[in-house]
């Protein structure tokens, strides 16, 4: 009887550790519930983490990606085609937002990614002192780190577009200068661009990866789940900022600035690391002129937001209609009309009258010219006389 109590107390207590490590080791979603100070922030999350809903096919909701269908390319199918978010959402990315990368690790907490490029510098054009100096900075750098801080480096064709693009534009600015001396630079600067784009060159492009973590109970009031979402980014900003300025004064003194990327230039250095060859051909930039541009997006639209777009249209299509086929508006423009002749006439009227008021004072101005000229001759005829006598 002894030894069968020890056992169903042994076996109760393993399934109790059992229980509690689970508990512990299960993902738990953000809170982004409203909280107000001095409230428990964990004790009233609800678990609804369920095993099987990776299983369960996504049904399309509003505001999601739309499949396309069927993609052919070169005599093959691609019936399981998916959009880049999806490589993203693979890496665990869950957007791209505020200038960071957004991850859900689960726990009650999100994962913030900021990325600095570094600028370089040449160290053959720099003394033994300044070498030397720049490796102590480098070194405080380096031991200040943590695992929070990653560096990675990217070779990535040398792009010098934007570089005579501005040299052309100051040598037409410049006023000082010859238009014969401005066609010379002009040529030379051709010459440059011809012998850039001959041949590849590479250059190394070095980016500090700041990472930090917010968690659910660091937000200790927020009325709303939209200001709990404000509160977390402004967070993780600050850290993100507080991190990179603790980087900077090491390395900015040594001419390597660290520059943090915002969301435009991620985005920019995504599409170069993706595509590195055609980001040379067709940079980030122009990609995004032309899509601001075009008449059809290429962007991912969701049915619900093309039906919008089509019944907008048509509404506007009948209030067009509807103004040009109403007599009050025909009235109005026949008024406008009548209204700019009058103005027309007017304005003629005025330039005529102005231009003969003109014309007589300028007649009259050289009357009184010619009469004091006439004056003066006669005087000087008849000092002339005087003399004589």
């Amino acid at each position: 009887m002894y030894y069968a109590l020890l056992v169903i107390l042994v076996v109760a207590l393993v399934i109790a550790g059992i229980m509690f490590y689970r508990h512990q080791h299960t993902p738990r979603k953000f809170n982004s519930a409203p909280r107000t100070s001095g409230e428990s922030v964990t004790d009233d999350v609800e678990d609804d983490w369920d095993e099987d809903e990776d299983d369960e096919d996504d049904v399309p909701e509003d505001g999601e990606f739309v499949d396309p269908g069927i993609v052919r390319a070169n005599n093959e199918i691609f019936d399981a085609w998916e959009p880049f978010q999806e490589l993203l959402k693979d890496a665990g990315v869950v957007d791209v937002i505020d200038g960071m990368l957004e991850y859900d690790v689960g726990d009650g907490a999100k994962t913030f990614v900021g990325i600095a490029e570094m600028e370089q510098s040449n160290p053959f054009l720099k003394t033994s002192y300044e070498k030397a100096l720049e490796d102590v900075h480098s070194q405080l750098f380096l031991s200040g780190l943590s695992g929070h801080t990653k560096i990675s480096l990217q070779w990535a064709l040398t792009d010098m577009r934007a570089y005579f693009k501005q040299a052309h534009q100051r040598i037409d600015q410049d006023e000082h200068e010859s238009e014969n001396l401005k066609e010379l630079g002009h040529e030379v600067l051709k010459q440059a661009e011809e012998f850039e784009h001959a041949g590849e060159r590479f250059e190394n492009r070095v980016y500090v990866q700041f990472i930090v973590k917010v968690q659910d109970d660091d937000i200790i009031e927020a009325e709303t789940a939209d200001d709990v979402i404000k509160e977390v980014y402004a967070n993780a900003n600050q850290q993100l900022d507080s991190a990179i300025m603790a980087a900077n004064a090491f390395l900015a003194n040594r001419h390597h600035k660290l520059t943090r990327l915002y969301t435009y230039d991620l985005l920019a250095l995504f599409y170069r690391t993706f595509n590195r060859h055609t980001a040379r051909s067709h940079p980030f930039e122009r990609l995004v002129s032309n899509q601001n541009f075009n008449l059809f997006t290429t962007a991912s639209e969701t049915d619900k937001k093309i039906d919008d777009i089509d019944r907008m249209v048509q509404l506007e299509q009948q209030m067009r209609t509807l103004i040009d086929h109403d007599p009050r508006m025909q009235e109005l423009q026949q008024k406008m009309q009548e209204l700019r002749l009058a103005y027309l006439t007017r304005r003629h009227q005025l330039a005529t009258q102005v231009s003969r008021e003109l014309d007589q004072s300028r007649k009259e101005k050289l009357r009184d010219e010619l009469h004091q000229q006439e004056r003066q001759i006669a005087a000087e005829r008849e000092s002339m006389t005087e003399e004589d006598d």
